[in-house]
């Protein structure tokens, strides 16, 4: 009878320490479960925290740098403003008084940028002056203008009084940054 009694007591014992290793087993795989969802809850959060600091620093510096960039902006042509700008260059030569002949327009294509160059092959023609003022106010314009080549001449003629008179012919080539 002590050995039955002990027997029971042992298969006790031992159904005691399965349940007990179970029970720590499905702990274990709780914790680790809950382990593992916090640390992916973490790892979103960090990610959604960083790309909110990313963000709003951006914004801070598109805010901070917003009149730097329309400053910029006004240094080339818009998409659209080929046919507006030479309409100035003509209007400006009609009003000091020169002969202005646009004879080439070109835009090579360019790959890769958000800029492109326009290419201006200009004839103009009147006084000394006029001539000097109108290049003078090519360089002064608010656009990125670079001058590829001007050639400037002088042409004596006889007016209808037979008196000499002098005039200035030119070939300007120039370039202008534009958006594509």
């Amino acid at each position: 009878m002590n050995s039955l009694k002990t027997k029971r007591k042992v298969a006790f014992a031992v159904f005691l320490a399965f349940i007990s290793v179970g029970a720590y087993y499905f702990l274990f795989r709780v914790i680790n479960q809950t382990n593992d969802a916090t640390a992916l809850a973490l790892n979103s959060l960090s990610f959604e925290t960083s790309r909110q600091a990313k963000s709003f620093n951006t914004q801070r510096l598109l805010d901070s740098t917003k009149e730097q960039r329309a400053a910029i902006e006004t240094y080339s042509l818009p998409k659209e403003g080929i046919v507006g700008f030479i309409g100035q260059l003509e209007t400006a030569a009609r009003e000091i008084g020169l002969d202005l002949e646009i004879s080439s327009v070109d835009v090579p294509s360019s790959k890769g940028s958000y800029l492109e160059s326009l290419s201006l092959e200009i004839k103009i023609d009147g006084s000394w002056n006029n001539v000097f003022y109108f290049i003078s106010l090519l360089e002064n314009l608010p656009l990125k203008i670079d001058f590829q080549q001007v050639n400037l001449g002088k042409q004596d003629a006889k007016d209808s009084q037979d008196k000499e008179t002098s005039s200035w012919e030119g070939i300007i080539h120039i370039t202008v940054s534009k958006f594509k």
